[in-house]
């Protein structure tokens, strides 16, 4: 049987560090952390934009890559060149700031988003206030007057770091489940 506690490490990882011990779910530490994913979701349902970028380091990561189907043999499927996005601090700063203005064609009306965040594993680092952590997402979003629902699920793996009574965001990597991204844009964040 596969030891579940500590993953190894692989090329989706794009430089995380590695994670070392796990968090059990018992732990206050892994409810902390649990509690942060939680509220981080619900800024983001909440279109409080300029609320969630304060969770983030002013180093954040965060890369989207694109995915394509590939026999096992030849890797994981995912590029480490290309992305749906491939932010940084200033770049993050920026959409935030274009969506809340009515210039936003985009997202303005705002659509209507809902995540769901489960399966939250958590993992000590080499840094004692850095965290890996390893998450399920699902986006369900709807627009305008569409009777369609948008989805898009995927691992998140993140580094959080502690700050204070909360973590800031360091790096996260979204991996999508589907080749082909099925929503009008990527004008929201996962």
């Amino acid at each position: 049987m596969t030891d579940m506690s500590s993953p190894p490490m692989s090329d989706l990882d794009f430089g995380i560090p590695p994670r070392r011990d796990r968090i059990r779910g018992r732990e206050p530490l892994y409810l902390d952390i649990q509690d942060f994913l939680y509220d981080e979701a619900a800024l983001l349902n909440e279109n409080r934009l300029f609320d969630w970028l304060a969770l983030m380091a002013p180093e954040i990561s965060y890369f989207m890559p694109v995915r394509a189907s590939r026999m096992r043999k030849d890797g994981s499927g995912f590029s480490r060149e290309h992305g749906h996005f491939d932010e940084d601090y200033a770049s993050l700063d920026l959409r935030v700031r274009k969506n809340a203005t009515p210039s936003s064609w985009g997202e303005d009306p705002a659509s209507r988003v809902r995540r769901y965040v489960t399966n939250v594993r958590a993992f000590t680092t080499d840094r004692d206030d850095e965290f890996y952590v390893s998450s399920d997402l699902l986006m369900a979003r709807n627009r305008l007057s569409s009777t369609t629902i948008e989805m898009v699920t995927a691992e998140r793996r993140d580094i959080l770091r502690r700050n204070g009574d909360t973590f800031l965001l360091v790096a996260r990597r979204i991996l999508a489940d589907q080749a082909t991204i099925a929503t009008m844009n990527l004008a929201v964040f996962l």
